[in-house]
């Protein structure tokens, strides 16, 4: 009767909106796309992304995700990851919400897990420069459910953020418009990262405001969320890249035995 499982299983998939092999969400599909998946997990590793397009509380992704990638995608070259909100402006999709940039990730030893249906599966370890530190969703209430995008590009040799993109990399939680038009697909040009060699997308819903992780946030965003351009001064984070990447990639993930 295994046949009859898999059939309900993606019939499940299907009714929930979630198209396996599809990793980047309608917004970005035109400039990106890779066939390989990747699996994020939030909340201490018990909401997991193992599925492109799977819904998540808005609560829970408010700490960085732990990240894994397929098998197959061994050897000590470093790979950049983006995460981006391509759904805040619906005018100007890749003018995006720039949620991370993490540098020098590089793939861990392989092992089975039950949520990659017992594939092996690589988690990305460090030590790792957090070229933009994490920033949680906080979609604005009310409205269709955004694409929270994550990309893992080859990271170039000598790789620069050239000046232009400076003020997209700071971190200040009082003012959304600091990370707020972050032009994702230029991004990538400049930089040289080329198309991304894993990705994977989950979605937020926000019925009231007071679902968010930070109300203040999800206001601010909601208020410009229609805005066609940055503003609002640049503050350097007080969140230290040390304690980003603690939250990134946990003890328990970093040193696998």
């Amino acid at each position: 009767m295994y046949w009859l499982a898999s059939l309900c299983a993606a019939t499940a998939l299907l009714h929930s909106g979630i198209v396996l092999g599809v990793q980047i969400p309608s917004e970005l599909s035109r400039y990106f796309h890779t066939d390989e998946n990747l699996i994020a997990s939030f909340n201490n590793g018990t909401d997991f992304v193992t599925y492109p397009g799977e819904r998540l509380p808005t609560k829970e992704t408010q700490d960085s995700p732990n990240i894994y990638v397929p098998g197959p995608m061994t050897g000590s070259s470093p790979y950049i990851l983006l995460m981006v909100d391509p759904s805040y402006n619906a005018t100007v999709p890749t003018n995006t919400v720039l949620h991370t940039i993490v540098g020098n990730l590089t793939a861990g030893q392989a092992y089975n897990a039950s949520w990659s249906d017992n594939k092996p599966t690589l988690a990305l370890k460090g030590p790792q420069p957090v070229v933009a530190p994490y920033v949680g969703p906080e979609p604005p209430a009310h409205q269709p459910s955004h694409n929270y995008t994550i990309m893992l590009f080859s990271q170039p040799p000598n790789f620069q953020v050239p000046s232009k993109y400076d003020q997209w990399m700071t971190l200040d939680m009082s003012d959304p418009f600091t990370r707020t038009n972050f032009p994702v697909v230029n991004f990538a040009r400049d930089t040289g990262l080329g198309q991304p060699v894993a990705a994977t997308y989950f979605r937020l819903t926000l019925t009231s405001a007071n679902q968010a992780g930070s109300t203040s946030t999800a206001t601010a965003y909601e208020n410009v969320a229609s805005s066609t351009s940055a503003s609002g001064s640049v503050a350097t984070g007080t969140v230290t890249g040390k304690t980003i990447l603690r939250a990134l990639l946990p003890t328990s993930v970093y040193f696998l035995i």
